[in-house]
């Protein structure tokens, strides 16, 4: 449409919506459903009677004009055209005011006393005097004289609407100064089905059999105009005896269809009488917005047919003609159709050539204007009042400025906020992907493919890598391009220059409740087609996490103080006694690659879960989830930092434009863990006095599942003379671990390291034969491994635990014989005990024979010691759960404490050219095994049972031996002997 009559049509859209044009002599069919503050926008002549009996005769009656004056309707033109406007009297009782086309409301002036205000009945509006009996004024120079109430008026006003016009070519052709376009339109459904006549109504897209698409342009004929597309020169639109077949409009839809034909074919149909009507009424109503068209084939003047679109199936929509039963009226809109089928046809003026929607189908859209006329370009904006934006404030490679189509129609829902903006009736331009209205060009850039995406919100590291890492976060001074960072001065979050002042925070993915997931699932309905090419709803899932920001040195978390109206750091005991304060959860939201908006209050009035098998809109939910209401990002609010105060604020809601609110998260590199080298020699002491160290006390102690704690794990002063010849060197030996983060270590002494090899039956351990049966044989280490005893505490050992009056239990620590192979911890037993097995790859336990060195504070340097504490097991013996202990230094003993408050501070240090051996010599038994060359002499054992095996665990020899020095011939190589009744040990034979 040209820019004049849109500019109309939108302000009065914006005034309230289009009220229903009243063809009606009675003001109170005129007032019908009209609204308080509403004003007509059928236009209607004022006609002032002098006479009291009224009634529709208007032969003796002028029309008013605006300055007070009257004339005949002949000479009335535009200067009689008012409006009516309904407003409140207060009281639940209403008034009427009559506005002229410059907007000026009619007063009257009667004695002393202005109205312009006036009462209705069902036949003139009239004012009001009863209050002023006797008075005198003016209307035209005629004398009132008399009371002027309903009964007793000598003046009253009578309504009649202007009459539709109807335009002939010069009218039509001047609309572009070249020609004209008219647009075939509909009202938009709402849910429930019914018409939303309160939006301007949208043109029909591929409505099959339009001919009045693109310039048209009119010729003057007998009847009325001759219509062409383009120019004179082009082909001519005629309406043919040819019909679509059977119509779902209603009984008074003829079917026929229109054409448009050169000359040739023009005179073909006119020969075989195939043409129904070849000129067209077009009539405007006297309105604001002059809509709708009626477009009217001329038959005879008498059965014309008024053009419609018909919905001939399942939204399948053509264009032909009905009945047209009022001459100058548009009957076929939704609101004056009198059929028994409602319907939706709206024509007015405008080019046609609409674009077609579905080229966005399954597409993520940036969408930007600029006004035609030339202007700043603008992003459609996020925020959720649906306003426009500057491209600065608007990230468009982010969700946040990324759209997807909604509605053939033309709607568009933001991939991230849900606001929608309604781009109805664009028009192709000369630009590649910029399309008009007429006030705008709209760019529109497919940008990415919607379905699942993690883009736009921090996921740089898992949950476990978090674990390790630590990070600063500052905001840029754009004045200075310097960036300041979070610190914590006189009880609240301030802003620092230096790093060394700045907070050092922990990210920690929130976990919700007893739900196993920490991330949200934003949903967002789109159109889309499916792999038969039809059209269906699809659903953009955005996912996202929230985060607990905690200070690294005190564990500290970050939150908020209503009372004192600060961001702070507290603990769990400050937080409960400070009501007012609340911890923080943020969700770190992309303004680029690089800076970050802080969005606050993502919580359960933003949140639904959704449980396991729960439809999602996009398929059953595999386990429990977390989506976000609709809209949810309206509702939350974010920080900033207000440098002038020198403190942390936070703003009303996530899309509201200020300064300073983008912030940079920088990594700190500081681990979690203190790493260890594996394979080093390490020795292991008090924090607070270096001299107190762990070592083996090398007591040996038999335990109640048949295998043998060889010593106990103390600590004493070194300096002691008593101490002095102890070695308190334990080998580092790798236990996996829970992912990177958590590095977890194995503590051994008399360690003794076997690395991989060859291994021969009949030459024994890397011989360097050539033999074909050579067997890779796995590397190893066995020694003394240290264990937390609560398994030994639980069969009975009393010395394994000790528990106090209150009933806290502490185990106690100690080595025991095991061999490190592969991905397990064997731990011997003595015969017939069967050895109990360790699976250090198991990652979701901690284990009794793993300690992992947890950092104190921001030096990593000292640290606590993290082990199994309880350990539960099921029917079968097999680990059911664990809960985690740290070492505490117990009455002068190491024990296993749950709580991490008691645990001890510790450090290490690397020792250098100094073995893990034993502290003293520790006798296993009276029965010995001695290898030598071909063979191994078991001695002390008569009548035992001798069992030995190769180190693939092949059995080699089991006997009974008769005397006390008994020779057994074996292969050489790496053989493991066991004798009944005692430690099963290993011997290398040559």
């Amino acid at each position: 449409m040209n820019k004049k009559f849109s500019t109309l049509v939108a302000s009065f859209l914006l005034a309230g919506g289009l009220a229903t044009p009243a063809f009606a002599d009675t003001f109170s069919k005129v007032t019908d459903g009209l609204k308080v503050g509403e004003v007509t926008s059928q236009y209607y002549h004022l006609y002032v009677h002098d006479q009291q009996d009224i009634k529709d005769d208007f032969s003796s009656a002028n029309v008013l004009l605006p300055d007070g004056t009257n004339t005949t309707v002949a000479n009335a033109k535009k200067n009689g055209y008012w409006r009516v406007k309904k407003v409140s009297l207060g009281n639940d009782k209403v008034g009427y005011q009559l506005i002229d086309i410059n907007n000026n409301v009619l007063a009257v002036k009667a004695g002393d006393v202005t109205y312009n205000v006036f009462a209705q009945d069902d036949v003139a509006l009239w004012f009001d005097s009863s209050a002023s009996k006797g008075f005198k004024g003016s209307l035209t120079d005629v004398d009132v004289t008399s009371d002027l109430n309903q009964e007793n008026s000598v003046y009253r006003y009578n309504l009649q609407a202007v009459a539709p016009k109807t335009m002939n070519a010069v009218q039509l052709n001047e609309n572009l100064g070249y020609g004209f376009g008219i647009q075939v339109c509909k009202h938009l459904e709402k849910k429930d089905g019914s018409f939303d006549l309160t939006k301007a109504p949208v043109e029909y897209t591929n409505l099959e059999g339009n001919v009045f698409t693109g310039v048209l342009f009119a010729v003057q004929g007998t009847h009325s105009v001759k219509l062409y597309q383009g120019s004179e020169k082009g082909k001519r639109i005629v309406l043919t005896t040819e019909t679509w077949g059977t119509q779902a409009g209603g009984t008074t839809q003829q079917g026929f269809k229109f054409a448009a034909v050169t000359n040739k074919e023009y005179a073909a149909l006119k020969k075989d009488n195939k043409i129904k009507a070849e000129e067209f009424v077009i009539s405007a109503p006297s309105t604001v917005t002059g809509e709708p068209l009626e477009v009217v084939a001329y038959v005879d003047g008498t059965n014309d047919l008024e053009l419609v679109a018909s919905n001939a199936y399942a939204d399948h929509f053509t264009l032909t003609v009905a009945e047209a039963k009022n001459n100058q009226k548009a009957d076929y809109t939704y609101e004056n159709s009198t059929d028994d089928v409602k319907n939706n046809t709206w024509v007015r003026f405008g080019l046609s050539n609409l674009i077609d929607y579905t080229q966005f189908l399954d597409k993520v859209v940036n969408i930007t204007r600029t006004p035609v006329e030339g202007g700043a370009v603008e992003s459609a904006a996020v925020d959720c009042g649906a306003k426009w934006a500057p491209v600065a404030k608007i990230a468009l490679d982010q969700p946040e400025g990324q759209w997807l189509l909604s509605s053939t129609e033309g709607q568009f829902t933001n991939r991230e906020s849900g606001n929608t903006v309604e781009l109805y009736s664009l028009r192709k331009t000369d630009a590649e992907g910029v399309y008009t209205d007429g006030d705008y060009n709209y760019t529109i850039k497919a940008v990415a493919t919607p379905g699942f995406s993690e883009d736009g919100y921090y996921s740089v590291y898992s949950a476990d890598q978090l674990k390790q890492k630590a990070f600063f976060i500052g905001t840029p001074i754009a004045s200075t391009g310097e960036t300041v960072y979070m610190t914590n001065k006189d009880g609240k979050i301030a802003w620092t220059l230096e790093k060394t002042d700045a907070i050092e925070f922990r990210f920690s993915k929130v976990i919700f409740g007893d739900s196993k997931t920490d991330n949200i699932h934003h949903y967002t309905t789109y159109l889309g087609l499916n792999k038969k090419d039809e059209l269906v709803a699809k659903v953009d899932t955005l996912n996202f996490f929230r985060y607990n920001l905690a200070e690294v040195a005190t564990g500290k978390t970050l939150g908020y103080d209503s009372k004192n109206k600060v961001f702070t750091l507290a603990d769990a005991k400050e937080e409960e006694n400070n009501t007012a304060w609340n911890e923080y959860t943020v969700v770190l939201k992309n303004k680029s690659a690089e800076l970050y908006n802080l969005v606050t209050e993502f919580d359960g009035d933003v949140l639904t879960k959704y449980a396991e098998n729960q439809e999602t809109g996009f398929g059953k939910a595999t386990e429990d989830q977390y989506v976000t209401d609709a809209n949810a990002f309206c509702s939350v609010k974010k920080l900033y930092g207000a440098h002038n105060s020198n403190s942390l604020v936070q703003a009303q809601d996530a899309y509201t434009f200020v300064e300073n609110d983008l912030f940079v998260i920088e990594d700190a590199d500081a681990n979690m863990y203190r790493p260890v080298a594996t394979m080093d020699t390490i020795k292991i002491f008090r924090n607070v006095d270096n001299n107190y160290v762990m070592y083996e006390t090398g007591t040996l102690l038999a335990d109640e599942k048949g295998g043998a704690i060889e010593g106990f794990l103390g600590i004493q002063n070194f300096l002691d003379p008593k101490f002095a010849e102890k070695n308190p060197a334990m080998l580092v030996d790798p236990a996996a671990g829970q992912g990177t983060w958590r590095p977890e270590y194995m503590l051994a002494v008399d360690a003794n390291i076997v690395p991989a090899g060859k291994y021969c039956p009949i030459h024994g351990l890397n011989s360097g034969c050539k033999d074909e049966h050579l067997e890779d044989v796995p590397g190893y280490v066995e020694g003394r491994y240290l264990v937390n005893l609560v398994d030994s505490a639980k069969a009975g050992r009393k010395d394994c635990m000790f528990q106090e009056l209150n009933g806290t239990k502490y185990y106690r620590l100690g080595f025991v014989q095991a061999k490190h192979l592969g991905d397990s911890l064997i731990i011997n037993a003595v015969a017939p005990a069967k050895a109990d097995t360790i699976n250090l790859l198991d990652n979701t336990l901690d284990k009794v024979c793993s300690f992992a060195f947890r950092y104190v504070d921001a030096t990593r340097d000292a640290f606590r010691i993290e082990t199994a504490y309880e350990v539960n097991r099921d029917l079968d013996g097999d680990v059911a759960g664990v809960s985690r202990g740290f070492i505490k230094f117990h009455n002068g003993i190491p024990v296993v404490t749950s709580n991490v408050s008691d645990a001890e501070v510790f450090d290490l240090e690397v020792l250098q050219n100094q073995a893990p051996t034993a502290n003293e010599e520790v006798a296993v038994s009276e029965v010995s095994v001695v290898a030598v060359d071909g063979a191994v002499v078991v001695k002390g054992a008569a009548g035992k049972t001798v069992a030995i095996s190769n180190i693939l665990g092949q059995t080699i020899a089991n006997t009974v031996i008769a005397s006390d020095n008994e020779t057994i011939a074996v292969p050489a190589g790496i053989v493991v002997v066991a004798v009944e009744g005692e430690e099963a040990v290993k011997a290398i034979v040559r």
